[in-house]
């Protein structure tokens, strides 16, 4: 027996063990199959779970019979074993597509794949064509600068969406320095054309909002919106120069400060990233500066930047060697024990020398834009394996940091970077993170530099353009298709380290430029059209080398790092300047003197958001005046409002005046835009001759009553509902100049919300919110001119006639603003309907 069991081991010696490979279970689309042209991938099923980080588009080989070679990202679902291949450009129709599956592909215990190749067809037909359902506008304002940190994001729609099927879409909002953000639709089955998206924190000062809607945003006729990708930023609330110092490092080596909230506690914190490879991180408190926390890199940093490169919500940094063919990512933890993840090194394909932070595509996770003596290219986020995956767009070299938005106006993300020659070749965008050239451009001046900004207030980004040594600056305003209009701007209003921010919160971005050689800051504002006033010196004791800022003390004011030319910086802060954005109504101050007959007044309004309307109610003391008049003639509202009903009570001294920007068909989406200042009504005042001297309250008062009015308060229309602005009044003045123009705030939060039954309703509350107001027979107007369909019908018939029309607005403003008879019951309480006319509600008071 045991001469028999012998040879057999002599034969497993000789033999050895075969080592166990991993296995392929399924593949999708299956060998020989077809499969779909739109939202197509790949998705291959393994018999162990797979390690994600050795599949590239080396070892994972996509390529078509037309296209050639298809690169994409990789992720995977649930428990690794399965692996999904998204491209990253869309095959052509009819083509043959061949995956090689080598390898290099492996298990996470190390087993490597045995490997595997299979061909499908890709169906006939081309792409649908471009649909009609598309984003006509947002508030705030798309490249706006006047944005709250508070804001909402609401963009318009041009045919109203599905509000059945909107829960399900995909929307991504992100901060620039503060990551992404959980949101919550509002006022879904009342927005008709315009969603309300709230994110679940605020956003930092200056920093630059990204909405994208990336998927089944629906019409009501089932077309489906196209990938969109909106921005705006958040207003600083200006700098008084010089400020005071923060803090102050000094004898460092070369440092590039970079800020961001890593630990979403509404405060900027920031990286001191040194050139030799060290990297600390400063945590900012409401108390103050917190403690610091360093890393040391395998090897010196050439450039950083921030970003949340996975999409999670935390803020991630990425570092680039000097090698240029690494990039070394700390992405940020949602542990409060941990500031940054240790580093993870990603390789780069191309000689890399500068990086920044951008969307270069819709899907709403930022992306990592690259340039250098191997050309231009992008690294792309991805929730799973960021930064991972990337594409060359072109192979000449670019001298300086490159620049990824919309140059063209199509809503697709568009690159350009410096070439050597000075001048700035561009790169048009498409849905398949594709890239075509569109050629070159040449500004003033031969270029070393360029920013993208807004500088002319249209939606459109701008260049400004950063000349050669001796030369002189220019921006290339965006007009469209590429095509651009020059602005040749005063010679020292930009240098290199030159930074864009809005120095004075007027909502216009100014030029801050360090001094090539000398000591001192130049500072251009700018003025809205593109141009810059003539630079101002600012004084500053060393020579600044660069510029950066952050909200380090969540005061909505920026604070600068002024980075010196030994490697010292130094942070200067400053307090606010100017008020914050809000909705609010304010009335500026009035001097007078007894007996005065013709005192003239005004009535300003600021707002975050697009006003469909208002109502404006002012308390004055009816002892000492009483108002003329009031009107919108002369106003900044003149020519938006199409329907006015003004009420002044002398005798009580209150005044009721109501503005609808949009009362008639057609709906054409009339708005007062997002801005500060705004005047709205202006009249004549007449003083006593017996008052006596003395400052007296004059400005917006909730619950006031002119006439036979009932209470009214000032509101703000917004997408068909009602916003409660701040409330800000001016002084009066009699005798003599105010020794005080202190504001008092009058602002009340008044929750009068009605609990009643589903078949139970309010006569006149259309919008369902228990309170009849100026909001009601505004979206009682649009829906009848637009046909949408009322689920509370009796709410509506305002004045009980049976039948819904253009009376029942009309009803609705006269028992506000005219003292006409009140609704027929239910009325002022809710109730059943008394009268039998056909009419129905289902929706517990709201008629929408």
């Amino acid at each position: 027996m045991f001469r028999n069991f012998l040879p057999c081991l002599i034969l497993i010696g000789i033999v050895g063990c075969a080592p166990i490979k991993t296995e392929i279970d399924f593949v999708s689309p299956a060998p020989g199959s077809t499969a779909e042209l739109i939202n197509f991938s790949i998705e291959v099923g393994f018999d162990h779970k797979m390690d994600l980080a050795t599949f590239t588009n080396e070892t994972f080989i996509v390529s078509g019979s037309t296209s050639g070679a298809i690169e994409g990202i990789f992720s995977t679902v649930g428990n690794s074993r399965q692996v999904t291949f998204s491209p990253a450009a869309t095959p052509v129709g009819g083509e043959t597509i061949t995956v090689v599956l080598t390898d290099g592909l492996s298990s996470q215990s190390g087993k490597a794949l045995n490997p595997y190749q299979w061909q499908f067809v890709i169906e006939q037909g081309t792409l649908p064509p471009p649909t009609d359902f598309i984003v006509t506008g947002m508030t705030p304002g798309i490249e706006a600068y006047n944005s709250s940190t508070e804001t909402t994001l609401n963009p318009i729609l041009s045919a109203p969406y599905d509000p059945f099927s909107i829960g399900s879409s995909l929307l991504r909002v992100e901060g620039s320095r503060s990551g992404q953000r959980v949101t919550t639709l509002q006022n879904v089955f009342t927005g008709v054309n315009t969603l309300q998206i709230a994110p679940d924190r605020d956003f930092l000062a200056g920093e630059r909002i990204t909405l994208s809607l990336v998927d089944e945003v629906f019409g009501l006729d089932g077309s489906e919106l196209p990938q969109t990708i909106l921005a705006t930023q958040v207003a600083n609330l200006g700098f008084d120069w010089p400020g005071n110092p923060v803090t102050s490092v000094s004898g460092t080596v070369g440092v590039n400060l970079v800020f961001f909230d890593y630990d979403a506690d509404g405060l900027d914190e920031w990286a001191e990233v040194r050139s030799d490879g060290t990297v600390i991180v400063q945590d900012s408190t409401p108390a103050g500066l917190g403690g610091t926390t360093s890393w040391i890199l395998p090897e010196a940093i050439v450039d950083a930047t921030a970003g949340d490169f996975d999409g999670d919500g935390r803020i991630d940094l990425a570092c680039l060697g000097s090698s240029g063919n690494s990039i070394y990512l700390l992405k940020g933890s949602f542990s409060i024990a941990i500031v940054l993840e240790d580093p993870v090194t990603l390789g780069l394909k191309t000689d890399t020398t500068h990086i920044v932070a951008a969307h270069a595509d819709s899907d709403g996770i930022i992306d990592l834009v690259r340039s250098g003596p191997g050309g231009l290219g992008v690294s792309w986020g991805d929730s799973s394996s960021p930064l991972s995956v990337g594409t060359t767009v072109d192979v000449t070299p670019i001298i300086n940091a490159p620049i990824a938005t919309d140059l063209n106006g199509d809503d697709f993300i568009d690159l350009a970077g410096v070439l050597g020659d000075g001048s700035i070749s561009l790169f048009s965008g498409s849905t398949a993170r594709q890239f075509a050239s569109e050629g070159s451009i040449l500004g003033y001046n031969l270029t070393t530099g360029i920013h993208a900004v807004n500088l002319d207030g249209d939606a459109l980004r701008d260049l400004l353009l950063i000349p050669v040594s001796g030369g002189t600056p220019s921006a290339l305003l965006s007009d469209g298709d590429f095509n651009f209009s020059l602005r040749v701007l005063f010679d020292d209003v930009a240098f290199p380290g030159v930074e864009l921010l809005d120095w004075d919160g007027d909502g216009h971005l100014d030029c801050l430029t360090p001094r090539p050689g000398t000591t001192g800051l130049w500072l251009s504002l700018g003025v809205g059209d593109g141009n810059f006033t003539t630079p101002e010196l600012l004084n500053y004791a060393s020579q600044v080398s660069s510029i950066s800022f952050g909200d380090t003390d969540g005061d909505g004011s920026l604070e600068l790092a002024l980075a010196e030319n030994d490697g010292s910086y130094e942070l200067l802060r400053s307090e606010p300047v100017v008020l914050s954005p809000a909705n609010r109504i304010r009335v500026e101050d009035i001097n007078a003197n007894a007996g005065d007959s013709s005192v003239t007044y005004e009535v300003l309004i600021d707002c975050v958001e697009d006003l469909q309307g208002w109502t404006l109610a002012l308390e004055f003391n009816s002892t000492i005046m009483g108002l003329n008049n009031i009107t919108i003639d002369g106003t900044d509202a003149a020519g938006l409002v199409e329907f006015e009903l003004p009420n002044i009570d002398n005798s009580n001294g209150t005044v009721i005046y109501a503005n609808i920007l949009d009362l008639a068909p057609p709906f054409d989406n009339q708005v007062l835009s997002p801005g500060s200042g705004y005047v709205v009504a202006t009249g004549e005042a007449f003083i006593s001759a017996s008052a006596p001297s003395g400052s007296y309250a004059f400005g917006p008062a909730n619950g006031g009553v002119a006439s036979t009015s009932p209470p009214t308060n000032n509101t703000f229309v917004v997408s068909g509902s009602s916003v409660d602005p701040e409330l800000i009044s001016g002084t009066v003045t009699i005798g003599g100049t105010s020794g005080s123009t202190l504001p008092e705030d009058n602002s009340e939060n008044n929750d009068d919300s009605s609990d009643s039954h589903v078949d139970h309703f309010i006569r006149g509350d259309v919008n369902g919110d228990g309170v009849i107001d100026l909001t009601d027979g505004t979206q009682l107007q649009l829906l009848i001119g637009t046909g949408l369909p009322l689920s509370c019908q009796d709410a509506a018939d305002a004045n009980d006639d049976g039948i819904i029309n253009d009376d029942d607005p009309v009803f609705i403003f006269e028992f506000l603003y005219q003292g006409s008879n009140p609704p027929p019951a239910p009325f002022p309480s809710a109730g059943p309907d008394p009268t039998a006319d056909g009419l129905d509600c289902q929706s517990g008071g709201a008629a929408t």
